[in-house]
This record gives C-alpha cells, structure tokens and sequence, in this order.
C-alpha cells in the first residue's frame, strides 16, 4: 500500500468532533438500502505491493544501455580478471568506510569522490547510467570513442554519456592530441597580434624590396618606408647578380638605405646577396618564407605597381607617366605626396601647377603620421587575432602546407630565429616558417629508413626516429615505435603529458588533490 501511494503527498490530522462542519456525515445521510460486497482478493493491496517490489527486483540496467552483448561480456570478462576492480567491488557492496584514509587499498582513492554513484550489476560496475571500464580495454574504448576524429570536446561529450574511468577526459585528450590523422589535417592557428616595424625617421632610411611578375614579365620594386616612394626596374634576369645591379642604380640616385628588408627568395639569401650588403653597409632583414605580411610595405608597394602597369596597358599608355602621377597625388589621408616626402619637393608632371608650389619645403610630422596609422590598422586587426604559445626547440610540429588540402607535414623545431620564426627539419629538409604556419604536435617522433653498410648482405632497413643515433631494440609486443625518451621532445600519450590551457600555461594539481595518502 505504501508503494502506491507514494506519488499522493498525504497530510492527516485529527480534527474533534466540535470543529467539524458535518459532523458523522455517512450516519447523517444513509441510504435506503444496503448491500454487502464481497472481494475474491481481500489482501488487494499486500497484492500491489508484492508487484511492485518484484518489478523493481528484476530491472536490468546493462539491457538499457547501447551495447552489444559481445562487448558487455567481455567488460564482465576483464573486471572479474582486474584485481583492483574486484576489491571495489568488496568495498561497494559491503559499504565505502566514513573516511577514505580508511581503505585498505590505495588505488581506490580515485574513485572515492564518486562513492555515492557506485553500484553493481552482474558483475558490471556502473556509475549511475554509465559503465566502468576496465584498465585493460581503456585503450581500445579511446579509439572507438575517436573513430569519427572529431575534437576533444565532441569525444569527451560522447564518452561521457555512456563510459567512465577515473581521468577518462584527459584520456581522451592526449589520445586526440597524439592521433596522427587528426594532426594531418588540423585547424589553421588564428592570426597572430600585428606586430610592426620600427618607424622610421629619416628618408630612405629603411627600404623593402620584392620581385613581381606581369605578364611574363619580372620587375624589381624598391620601396621607402617613410614616404611610400617606390622605384621600378625591369628585370631581364631572375639572377642574383643582374638583380644587384638594378639595385644599384637605384641606391645610386636614392643613397644607400640603413636596413632593406626582403622575403626568402633564392635572389636575396645567397653568398653574393651577402657580399653586396656588406661592400654597401647595409643591413638585410628577411621575413619568414610565405609569410607575405612579413615584407607587407613591398607586398603593398607590388600590388599598386601591378594595377598601374596593367590598366596602362590595356588602354595603350606609357607606363612611366602614371608612376609619375601617382608619385605626386597625396597619400594616407594626409595632404602630402610620397615625391614631397622623400625629396622634400613635388616634381613637376602633366597636371599644370604654379611655380611656387614646386619650391622646396621641408614636411614636419611624417613619423608621427606614420605611427598613428599603425596604431589604428593595429586596433582593428588584433580584434581577431591572439598569442601563440612560444615553441621549444625539439618540439615536434606540424607545418602547413603550400598547397591547400594537402595534409601538413611533420618535423621538428631546429632552432628559434626571431620571436615568431623557426626553423623547422622535416623528413626532407630543413625549411623556415613563420608560428602561423606551425601547430604542435604530440606525435611520436617521425621514422626513417636508416640502413648501415657493411660487407655482408645488406639487412633489410630498420625505422627508427629521426633523432635516435643508434639502433633500439625493438619489443615484440609494441605495435607502434618505442619513441626515444628525449628531455626535449614532446612526450607521448602514456607519458601523462602535463595538462595546459589554451594559451600554453602548465595547470598543476594542488598536493591537496591528488590520490596519494598523506
């Protein structure tokens, strides 16, 4: 009876018979003929609750759950063959002691804080709706859990529904940060923080320079930091020697710059590039190979060089005189041209102007122009960029590829150029890419076929890492490659890497936490 009546809430009281309204009510109005009615079942209610308790008897949590029976019995399998679990399930069903200094087995700390939710059922250990999986079949739930390779956090959201194991969220996070599908194809790291040039003071102080194609045609560009001027010559070679002379007819009429500042290409990173800017005493600086915003005042000065060279073309015009007029049209919201800055003068052109506007006269407040337009550009485009975590030299990476779609290669940091600049080794070579272009990754580290000549038939080659200097005995046991247990190589999966946070700080546990007895 009381079984059927739990979903009423009841409230009884005694009233005296003074302080009823109608007092003896049935006896008050009886009726005019009775009749006796006899139950077959008298115990009617004893019946329901015997029902009731026999339903709740026979519920069967694991038939409820989303899993074929094959997989159940194994789990049923390997919790009867751990002995941890089996001394879990002592502690379960005879009762968890009032403090957890009490047990008698320290690898049952981790499950203490969940000692509430514990239960048993045919020889399964659940924690409410979900099961606990055994030490020995973790490895294989991570790969079903990861088969879709979706991200940590979908993994963890699916896992969560149906399985359970003490850390099994970080679990599932050094398995999708060490799958080797997932970092073929990952996400492209988002902006960094604009970070600018030194402003210069003077003229022809600091200079950037590029080559550039228009119909199959190839130019040099020259261009000032301070004014926006930029200088043009044709190349008739792609050589680094007729390069170095057009850049020296230039600096002939301009002067020698303080700093140029290149890309990568083969015409400014050879030995006699070198040899140029040390006769001239001039300070080369190159940016990251790909990374276009790197040299952004050449990539900018190429694409006006560009619409100009092409809209003179095709409407049959001479080239030379639009460069002429842009060099005197006033630049960046300011009422100077880039003519007037660099030479202090506007040149005369075919736009008829007074004689007295072409006097020389000095223009006052170029770098304080020049900053506080790189002060606004910066505001608006850090809205949607952040910082990167530093990488460590020996730190396994992934680099983006040239080509959309293919998937990024592995390698390793080799060595830390400038702030945001590495040298990375892959499998093949050894490249130079800006940190946009570089995800970490906690893969083992790369194989390659390594054979040692000798004078008897060659063995068949054996894979080791790239940065093991001899031979590993390989276990039999082992799938995947025993990786090298180098201080600065990421760690692996079973290494328990240290958990961090998005920007890259170390998050450490207090001793409070953590399992072990004090």
């Amino acid at each position: 009876m009381l079984l059927a009546l739990q979903k009423y809430d009841i409230t009884v009281s005694y009233l005296s018979g003074k302080k009823l309204i109608v007092a003896d009510f049935l006896s008050r109005a009886p009726m005019n003929e009775t009749e006796c009615v006899e139950y077959e079942n008298v115990d009617i209610y004893s019946l329901r609750e015997k029902e009731l308790c026999n339903m709740f008897e026979t519920i069967n949590q694991i038939e409820g759950l989303d899993f074929k029976n094959t997989t159940i019995e194994r789990i049923k399998q390997e919790t009867d063959n751990d002995e941890i679990l089996q001394r879990l399930i002592e502690v379960i069903k005879k009762g968890w002691p009032r403090h957890k200094e009490n047990l008698q087995c320290d690898d049952l700390y981790e499950y203490w804080e969940f000692r509430d939710e514990l239960s048993v059922d045919n020889g399964v250990i659940l924690r409410s709706d979900t099961i606990l999986i055994p030490k020995s079949m973790r490895s294989e739930m991570l790969t079903r859990i990861h088969k879709a390779h979706q991200g940590k956090d979908q993994c963890i959201r699916k896992a969560r529904a149906s399985l359970f194991w003490p850390r099994m969220s970080h679990d599932i996070e050094q398995k999708v940060k060490s799958c080797s599908t997932c970092n073929a194809y990952p996400m492209s790291p988002r902006h960094l923080p604009m970070q600018t040039h030194e402003t210069p003071s003077l003229p022809w102080e600091r200079v950037a320079a590029d080559v550039f194609h228009v119909d199959e045609n190839n130019y040099i560009i020259v261009v000032d930091y301070y004014s926006d001027y930029f200088e043009i010559e044709k190349l008739n070679s792609l050589s680094a020697a007729h390069m170095i002379l057009c850049m020296k007819k230039i600096f002939a009429i301009h002067g020698v710059p303080n700093v140029l500042v290149t890309d990568g290409a083969p015409q400014f990173i050879n030995d006699l590039f070198k040899t140029f800017a040390s006769q001239w005493e001039f300070t080369h600086i190159t940016s990251s190979p790909l990374h276009s915003q790197g040299n952004g005042k050449a990539e900018s000065a190429v694409k006006i060089a560009k619409q100009i060279i092409k809209k003179t073309r095709l409407e049959g015009v001479d080239p030379f005189a639009a460069i002429l007029e842009w060099r005197n049209s006033p630049t960046g919201n300011t009422s100077v041209s880039p003519v007037q800055k660099l030479m202090s003068r506007k040149t005369r052109s075919f736009v008829p102007v007074v004689s007295k506007q072409l006097q020389p006269n000095i223009v006052v407040g170029v770098p304080e122009a020049i900053d506080l337009r790189k002060r606004t550009y910066k505001y608006y485009y850090d809205k949607k960029a952040r910082n990167l975590p530093d990488l460590e030299i020996g730190q396994g990476v992934r680099v983006k590829p040239q080509e959309r779609g293919r998937p990024w290669m592995r390698g390793r940091v080799e060595d830390k150029l400038t702030p945001r600049s590495y040298v990375v080794k892959t499998a093949n070579s050894t490249i130079r890419r800006n940190r946009e272009y570089l995800v970490p990754s906690y893969e083992p580290p790369p194989l390659l076929p390594i054979s040692c000549p000798s004078p008897t038939p060659e063995p068949p080659p054996t894979l080791l890492p790239i940065n093991c200097p001899s031979p590993t005995p390989r276990v039999p046991q082992v799938v995947s490659p025993v990786p090298v247990h180098n201080p600065t190589l990421p760690r692996v999966f079973n290494e328990q890497l240290p958990r961090t946070t998005k920007s890259g700080r170390v998050i450490k546990t207090p001793d409070r936490w953590s399992y072990a007895r004090h």
